[in-house]
Order: C-alpha cells, then sequence, then structure tokens
C-alpha cells in the first residue's frame, strides 16, 4: 500500500459553541467541556482523541485476528486519559494528556502465544497509537481572509 492522504475540515457550528468536523463524506460536532462555556452535548476533543484511539485499537484486534484465523468473539476497549483542565489556560500547564491508559478486553478461544502476537501487534500497529506515541511532524497556518468558503 503507498502513502495516503487523509483530509478534513472543520468549521464553526451554526448553533453555539460547537463545530462540526467532516472527513470523507462523515461529520461529527465537537465543543469545549461544559467547564469552558459548552452545553455539554456532544463529545470534546480531547474525548474524541480517545475515541478514534479506542476505536482504533478494537478495529486492529479485529482485523489482526480475522486475519490470523483467530476465533474473536468480542473485543472490549476502555480508556481514561489524565490532563490538567489549567492547561489551556496556564503558561507552565501542559495543556494535552499526561498520560492514558488502555485495556483491550479480547473474547477468544485463542490459546496464549496467540494472544500475545495479537497484544504485541495492537500495541505497536495501530496507527492512532503510532501517532500518539511517535511525535509527528504539524504544520499549522493561519491564513486571514475576509470571507470563508
Amino acid at each position: 500500500m503507498s502513502m495516503t492522504t487523509v483530509k478534513t475540515t472543520t468549521r464553526k457550528f451554526e448553533q453555539g459553541n460547537a463545530v462540526r468536523c467532516e472527513c470523507n463524506g462523515f461529520s461529527i460536532i465537537l465543543e469545549p467541556t461544559s467547564t469552558t462555556q459548552g452545553a455539554n452535548a456532544n463529545m470534546n476533543p480531547m474525548e474524541a482523541v480517545l475515541c478514534a484511539l479506542g476505536g482504533c485499537e478494537a478495529l486492529v484486534s479485529m482485523n489482526y485476528a480475522k486475519s490470523n484465523n483467530i476465533n474473536l468473539k468480542d473485543v472490549y476497549v476502555e480508556i481514561e486519559g489524565n490532563l490538567d483542565s489549567d492547561g489551556m489556560l496556564v503558561q507552565n500547564v501542559k495543556p494535552g494528556f499526561n498520560n492514558i491508559k488502555c485495556n483491550v478486553y479480547l473474547d477468544t478461544d485463542a490459546n496464549d502465544q496467540q494472544v500475545k502476537a495479537l497484544t504485541d501487534f495492537i500495541k505497536n500497529k495501530g496507527p492512532v497509537v503510532d501517532t500518539i506515541k511517535n511525535p509527528v511532524q504539524l504544520d499549522i497556518k493561519s491564513v486571514v481572509r475576509a470571507s470563508v468558503k
């Protein structure tokens, strides 16, 4: 498989203090946490990061199991991340997660060796895991213009 570019758009949502994120014909609405003026009707961006991680871990588990003839009856991912809510407002406080704990529960009749191989694979080959664990070149540019299309 070759390099693929994923493109998303995010813009101010028509109602309230929220944004609509779109990619590949799908959309989600994100808002700040209720402690920062949000209505708490949708996930905030940090919750969405954890959901993306959990979704990735579950899907990678399912695909690995299928391609390796492992009977995976169910997979359940539980994730929690710790962050300081002052991070966006206070100068010397990290605004992102300080740590993330992820438990992947596998319902399978696979042997110990197969489970270890599956576990090793999902720890190292999930694209969201890789994006979080390893630095990514990020280039943020601000473009000012009179009207937004």
